[in-house]
């Protein structure tokens, strides 16, 4: 029973080299999609097993010979690379250092993105977990200072058109929306959108701050909701590391996923999922300080299901 996605609705093709094979059982023991099994010290593949090849490549990654190749639902044996050696690769603490060096940044110099460091972006976020292969996250790239005004003034233009009918109608909504949701709404939403609107007309940009570079992540097809933001989240990660300073937008992505005229526009997907926009720029003010966060409680369950907060 292959899984499908909008991408691909059949199983991948693995073949085992039984020269090269050891009969070791690591592939077998990676393999949740269950077409591996090992029988009389030798692998076998049979697709007909629970969901078959899903392409995620975990046998591969784990093959000491390469005995193993794997091709299908957008996986090739070129994909295939062999990983730097440990003392290579960032530690915890050198991890930590970039994780907490990193804020959200609005304030940009005037230089523009170098073509090579957008390439970087991605190519890191492309490493992020994005659900059952293939991904169905898709990512909208606005190189250059040009085509992010212009997208901005789209979604602003249909955020300012909401808000004329959303503004009256909203107690009506009242009784169907949970306390927080109206709250944050009359609160935040509407003001934001008309602050956004304000300063538009005054010639300053308040929605993407006047960066040089936005990518919007989103889902399609089978996309899980949160595949999208873990890819922005690696992207950020990736900006920092590139000395780029990078924020998350959540309400630019909205006109996008309602407006059809923007998504035809701007030759998206005819449907997608509600993502996240992510603007990156050279910070104009070098940070100096890390600021702490703190997650809102850590339960940590003892035995028996008696729950230990922390």
């Amino acid at each position: 029973m292959s899984i499908r996605t909008s991408r691909a609705s059949g199983v991948a093709g693995v073949t085992v080299d039984e020269a090269t094979c050891t009969g070791c059982g690591a592939c077998v023991r990676v393999c949740f999609g269950k077409p591996l099994e090992l029988e009389g010290g030798r692998v076998t593949v049979d697709q007909s097993r629970v969901f078959g090849c899903i392409g995620c490549g975990a046998c591969v990654a784990v093959c000491p010979t390469g005995a193993i190749s794997v091709e299908g639902r957008d996986l090739t044996p070129t994909d295939v690379f062999a990983l730097p050696p440990r003392d290579a690769r960032a530690g915890y603490p050198g991890l930590l250092a970039l994780l907490e060096s990193r804020r959200s940044t609005r304030t940009f110099t005037a230089d523009e993105i170098a073509p090579e460091l957008v390439d970087a972006i991605l190519k890191a976020a492309s490493a992020a977990p994005m659900g059952i292969p293939p991904s169905d996250v898709g990512v909208l790239v606005l190189e250059g200072r040009e085509r992010v005004a212009a997208f901005a003034k789209d979604s602003l233009g249909w955020m300012v058109k909401a808000r004329r009918w959303l503004g009256p109608t909203l107690p009506l909504m009242r009784p169907f929306m949970r306390r927080t949701d109206y709250e944050l709404t009359r609160d935040f939403v509407l003001p934001a959108v008309d602050y956004y609107r304000d300063y538009a007309e005054k010639g300053v940009d308040w929605f993407f701050y006047d960066a040089p570079l936005a990518m919007m992540f989103y889902g399609c097809g089978a996309c899980d909701p949160a595949d999208p933001y873990i890819a922005a989240t690696y992207s950020v990660i990736a900006a920092e590391s590139l000395g780029l300073g990078s924020c998350m937008l959540g309400f630019a992505a909205y006109p996008a996923t309602y407006s059809k005229a923007i998504r035809k526009r701007w030759g998206l997907p005819d449907r997608i999922q509600p993502g996240i926009m992510v603007i990156f720029g050279h910070p104009a003010i070098a940070k100096r300080h890390g600021v702490r966060r703190r997650f809102a409680r850590i339960d940590r369950p003892a035995a028996g299901g008696v729950p230990v907060s922390s």
